[in-house]
């Protein structure tokens, strides 16, 4: 089964957010800061992480080196403050979906089928 984790200061962001994920088939870790979301994935590594741009203790953005360490799970930035500045950054950092809040639940949820069906792919093709 597919992880999710979930970053945002907002609770009700986050329980909306896990109980999609949860109905797309994944379980899901959830953090309300960038040093949360590093303990979280100091625990397990995700197949997802949907990052809220603004956290209280820094950006989403810096999350994403912290991601990419561990081997790169697929990264969707969420943000109430878009600009194309910041689409532009996501994108040339690797981020696999930049989303605007309010977030559109059906693009959502094509993004998180599609990596649904990637997710165990390496572990296939290494057993080929």
């Amino acid at each position: 089964m597919p992880h999710a984790l979930l970053v945002d200061d907002n609770i009700d962001t986050l329980s909306a957010l896990s109980e999609l994920v949860r109905a797309e088939g994944y379980t899901a870790s959830v953090a309300p800061t960038v040093e949360g979301a590093c303990l979280e994935l100091g625990k397990k590594t995700p197949d997802v992480v949907l990052v809220d741009l603004n956290l209280p203790d820094g950006s989403g953005m810096t999350l994403l080196d912290s991601i990419r360490s561990i081997g790169g799970p697929a990264v969707v930035l969420i943000t109430g403050y878009a600009s194309v500045d910041t689409a532009i950054e996501a994108l040339r950092r690797g981020v696999t979906d930049y989303l605007t809040k309010p977030v559109d639940i059906k693009r959502l949820r094509q993004i998180l089928g599609d990596i649904a069906k990637t997710s165990g792919l390496p572990a296939e093709i290494s057993d080929l």
